[in-house]
């Protein structure tokens, strides 16, 4: 359960939901956090990236301006001021930090002959905004981001200064991407006996190293509660009004001291307490982790006995040993001969899935007359009950009772036992759904719909009603989308078309702060898009960043996809020859 920093990336008919607004989140209030002071923490910030500063081309120092804010809140204003002559009034952090990520030649020099002073104009969008929750949110107004810059500098030796810098601040994508880390709060899903956790994505200042003052920051943002956009799907067994007291950090283990005089509620529900703060701060298996309430030790335990609270795949089912499966003519073809549902042969066989961490497959099949489903062991494939439709696609596990199918284009809720279906409540999606990807934690379901991405917070009223909250769009550039999976617990990788790209896979994070092309698929396959996508989810404690195996459909060819993209054909054994696989609808287990 170890959650090591990962490598950062660079860089329904849905009612289409308009992103917009500079600086400014669409909901919900500030959450101001106290700033980790450098005096109290000695070494908790760690200069891991050179400076961005003033340079003596006019868009270089524009460029580094943009990113300069990355970092900490606290030293913000001092990293912009270097660029100017004298200090300026900044936009305040509870107004957050716009995320701005650049158009095609987005930063370029519009005047020129003079060697003391230029105008530099930059274009870009707005993606999100980072704010002091640590959440990017999705932005409110126009999201266009053009300003003029003018510099002045008095020799040609000297470095550029900006004459008129915007009072918003703002912080280049590619920048976010190298100084900040993706570290999610976990909360329990609602409904939901297992304990199961949800992670509510944040980011934190990667500048902020020591251990201490990392979880102090987590801390306070988990006291906080969870997103306005998640809140629906989950709670917290940490009530309203708690308050920090301090965290203590040796290498063996990790103390927490909250206070919960001032608490709404009782705050006793200390094992799931204890699973939040483990996963949370990331911590190692062998650690120890204790809880300290109002001066009271009421919890104490080995990290690894919250493991099972995280449905993502474990580290132990490792990419190499996870089952990869497509369809050939009706039959389940394994990349491995030996694995489970390997050979399994059913009349009109079109799309199937395996149950994560189980024995049971369940398989869409049409005999002509509509299509169906079948669920069961190798060898026992039996029909659901008399559900039918006229088109299924995407068989997804909700749970070894629940089956999540696109039936006609309706997200349908189906159960196993019985064939009962129940059509999940759209909220503001009112249009034709064309691909579904449920994460292993089943509260977060991506869909494409009109060619676009978007996710949905999910949540059950009862045990077979399913509901979506409001559906975000993702890959907000990312257009003629053909299938989508969740590669991280808060990322998706999609097959799609950016304008003016050559790239059709692209690994997104879900609040679109980050966006990474997979640029070698393109050489690899000469151009040629995918049809579909599998992948596994990556464990929250594993690297690559990029969740594996990455099976892709192109054409009819069936290949794996690497690293940053690279494209293999992959080879099976048939009838004692090695070949190229043939076939469609790639599915992996996990």
């Amino acid at each position: 359960m170890t959650r090591p920093n990962r490598p950062l990336l660079v860089a329904a008919s849905v009612t289409v939901l308009t992103m917009s607004g500079c600086g400014v989140p669409s909901s919900g209030p500030a959450t101001v956090v106290s700033e980790v002071a450098r005096e109290d923490t000695q070494e908790s910030f760690s200069e891991q990236f050179p400076p961005l500063e003033p340079e003596r081309d006019a868009e270089r120092t524009v460029s580094n301006f943009l990113g300069a804010s990355a970092g900490d809140w606290a030293g913000r204003d001092d990293r912009l001021d270097i660029f100017l002559e004298t200090e300026a009034d900044w936009s305040e952090p509870s107004a957050g930090m716009p995320v701005i990520r650049l158009r095609e030649d987005g930063v370029r020099s519009v005047s020129g002959g003079s060697t003391t002073t230029a105008t530099v104009e930059v274009a870009a969008d707005i993606v999100g905004v980072y704010s002091q929750s640590g959440q990017v949110r999705k932005p409110t107004g126009d999201t266009s981001y053009v300003k003029e810059f003018k510099l002045s500098r008095d020799y040609q030796s000297d470095l550029w200064r900006i004459v008129n810098p915007p009072e918003q601040v703002v912080v280049l994508d590619t920048v976010f991407g190298q100084r900040y880390e993706p570290r999610p709060l976990y909360f329990p899903a609602t409904s939901d006996a297992a304990g199961t956790l949800v992670p509510d994505l944040r980011w934190l200042p990667g500048a902020i190293s020591d251990p201490a003052a990392r979880h102090e920051r987590m801390l306070e943002w988990l006291l906080a509660g969870p997103s306005e956009w998640l809140e629906a799907s989950v709670s917290s067994a940490i009530p309203p009004g708690t308050a920090r007291e301090g965290v203590t950090v040796t290498d063996t283990e990790v103390t927490v001291e909250v206070s919960a005089r001032s608490a709404t509620a009782q705050l006793d529900r200390f094992d799931v307490v204890g699973a939040q703060l483990a996963w949370t701060f990331g911590l190692d298996d062998d650690m120890v982790l204790t809880l300290v309430v109002d001066g009271r030790e009421q919890l104490s335990d080995t990290v690894s006995s919250w493991a099972e609270h995280n449905r993502a795949p474990s580290d132990e089912e490792t990419a190499d040993g996870a089952a990869i499966y497509f369809i050939d003519e009706g039959v389940v073809r394994g990349v491995d001969p030996d694995a489970p549902f390997s050979g399994e042969a059913v009349e009109g066989l079109r799309e199937a899935a395996v149950q994560p961490r189980g024995t049971q497959m369940a398989a869409v099949v049409n005999q002509g007359a509509g299509d169906f489903l079948m669920v069961g062991p190798p060898g026992n494939l039996e029909r659901v009950g008399d559900f039918s439709a006229g088109y299924i696609t995407d068989p997804q596990w909700i749970n070894a009772a629940t089956l999540l199918v696109l039936a006609d284009g309706r997200p349908t809720a189906v159960k196993v036992s019985s064939g009962e279906s129940a059509p999940v409540s759209m909220g503001d999606i009112d249009a034709q759904i064309t691909d579904i990807s449920l994460a292993p934690d089943a509260r977060r379901l991506a869909l494409v719909a009109g060619e676009h991405t978007y996710v949905a917070p999910v949540s059950y009223t009862d045990e077979f009603a399913v509901k979506l909250g409001e559906a975000q769009r993702v890959g907000v550039n990312i257009a003629q989308v053909a299938d989508v999976g969740w590669s991280q617990e808060t990322r998706l990788l999609m097959i799609g078309v950016v304008d003016g790209a050559e790239p059709w896979l692209w690994e997104v994070s879900i609040d679109n702060s980050e966006q990474l092309p997979m640029r070698d698929v393109v050489d690899s396959t000469t151009g040629q898009r995918g049809d579909a996508l599998a992948v596994r989810c990556n464990p929250p404690d594993r690297n690559p960043a990029v969740g594996q195996p990455i099976v892709v459909q192109v054409g009819g060819s069936i290949g794996r996809v690497y690293g940053g993209g690279s494209y293999s054909p992959v080879r099976i054994e048939r009838d004692g020859d090695s070949m190229d696989a043939v076939g469609v609808n790639p599915f992996v287990v996990g």
